[in-house]
């Protein structure tokens, strides 16, 4: 006999004789796979959080960087039509 089913065979054999109760070990599994589901579920919504929040931040970036060169276009536009005027 394989000394791994020999061993597999003697723990079964002492959890018969110690009258172990697989339903609470069933139990258990259950409630750890209920909280690591539960872990998953959190960390997925963090996740899609924290990507909304660097896809709000880079729209914003964006938003600001356009304005920034608006402003300063119109400012550019302000002093060629002074210096115009000063020439004129």
């Amino acid at each position: 006999m394989d000394p791994h089913r020999r061993q597999v065979g003697v723990y079964l054999a002492e959890m018969i004789n110690n009258n172990f109760d697989a339903g609470e070990q069933i139990k258990a599994i259950r409630k750890s796979i209920e909280r690591t589901e539960s872990y998953i579920v959190a960390i997925t919504f963090l996740a899609y959080l924290v990507t909304g929040i660097v896809l709000l931040s880079l729209i914003c970036y964006v938003c600001a960087r356009n304005s920034n060169i608006k402003q300063q276009r119109l400012k550019q536009h302000r002093l060629n039509a002074c210096n115009r005027i000063v020439e004129a």
